[in-house]
C-alpha cells in the first residue's frame, strides 16, 4: 500500500483512499505473552514483533513481584535487556529500533518515552506530565511517535537517527485516540479508540493531509457554533451586530 503525492484542499482532504483501519498496527495486544528467564528470575511479558518478523520486544515484571525489564530479541537471540519502572507499551521496527513507554509510578500521571537502537543504545528519552496512551513506529525505524491523553492531548513525532522531536501536533478531535503510520511511513493516522475509525492524518511535518468525511462535515458546524458563541459574548459585553450579521467591536 503506497500513497502518491496529490494536491490537497483547505480542509486537508485528498482524492486518495485511506487504508482500512484493520491494516494498521495501532492497538497493542497485551494478550500475546511469553515467559522470559533472566538472572534466575522469570518474567511474565507482553510481546510484539517487527513487521518483518526478525525482531521481538518483550516487557514485563518478574513473577516474584520484583523489578520490570524489557527484552529485545533478534531471531530469538537476546540482544539487550534493560530495567524499567513500569513499561506499558512498546513497538519495534524492522531494523531493531524500538520505542517503549515507561508509565512510572501507578500513583501519579505522566511517564517517559524511550527510544533505543538495535544495539540497545538510548537515542531518545522524553518525559511527559500527561499519560502516554499509544505509540507508533515506521517499518524502517526512521520515525517514531507517541500520543498523550489530557491535559496535553497531543501527538509527538521523533526522528530516530538524530533523536530530535520534530513534531508536536495537538489532537483536533477527541482526547483518547490511537495512532499508526501507514506502510509508506509518510503519514500518521489518528484513530478513534471507541469507534475504531480513522479520523485524520498528518504528514511528517505535522500538517493535516487527510480528514475523514465525518471530520470534514464537523468543521463548518464547529465554525458556526464558534460564531454563535462570539455573538453571545459580544452581546453580553454590550456590543452589537451589523447588517451583515458579523459582530461590531465598538460598544453601544
Amino acid at each position: 500500500m503506497t500513497f502518491s503525492s496529490r494536491r490537497q484542499g483547505e480542509s486537508g482532504s485528498t482524492d486518495e483512499e485511506p487504508p482500512d483501519v484493520s491494516e494498521l498496527t495501532w492497538q497493542f495486544d497485551h494478550g500475546e505473552s511469553r515467559e522470559v528467564s533472566y538472572n534466575n528470575h522469570r518474567f511474565e511479558c507482553s510481546q510484539i514483533t517487527s513487521p518483518n518478523g526478525d525482531w521481538l520486544i518483550a516487557f514485563g515484571r518478574s513473577l516474584d513481584g520484583g523489578s520490570c525489564r524489557i527484552f529485545v530479541f533478534h531471531r530469538e537471540e537476546l540482544v539487550t535487556t534493560q530495567p524499567f519502572e513500569r513499561p506499558t507499551e512498546a513497538r519495534i521496527a524492522d531494523d531493531g529500533t524500538a520505542i517503549v513507554v515507561d508509565a512510572g509510578s501507578i500513583k501519579s500521571s505522566g511517564g517517559d518515552v524511550v527510544i533505543i537502537d538495535a544495539t540497545g543504545s538510548e537515542v531518545v528519552a522524553d518525559a511527559f506530565n500527561s499519560n502516554v496512551h499509544g505509540t507508533a513506529i515506521t517499518d524502517d525505524g526512521a520515525y517514531a511517535s507517541v500520543v498523550t491523553l489530557n491535559p496535553d492531548g497531543s501527538v509527538y513525532v521523533y526522528e530516530t537517527e538524530t533523536g530530535k522531536r520534530t513534531v508536536r501536533h495537538e489532537i483536533e478531535h477527541g482526547r483518547r485516540n490511537g495512532i499508526a503510520f501507514d506502510d509508506s511511513g509518510d503519514r500518521l493516522y489518528v484513530i478513534d479508540d471507541q469507534t475504531e475509525k480513522l479520523l485524520y492524518a498528518i504528514d511528517l511535518t505535522g500538517e493535516v493531509v487527510w480528514r475523514s468525511s465525518h471530520i470534514r462535515s464537523r468543521v463548518p458546524r464547529f465554525n458556526r457554533a464558534m460564531e454563535r458563541l462570539r455573538v453571545w459574548l459580544y452581546d453580553k459585553l454590550g456590543r452589537t451586530r451589523n447588517k451583515s450579521g458579523t459582530v461590531d467591536t465598538e460598544r453601544r
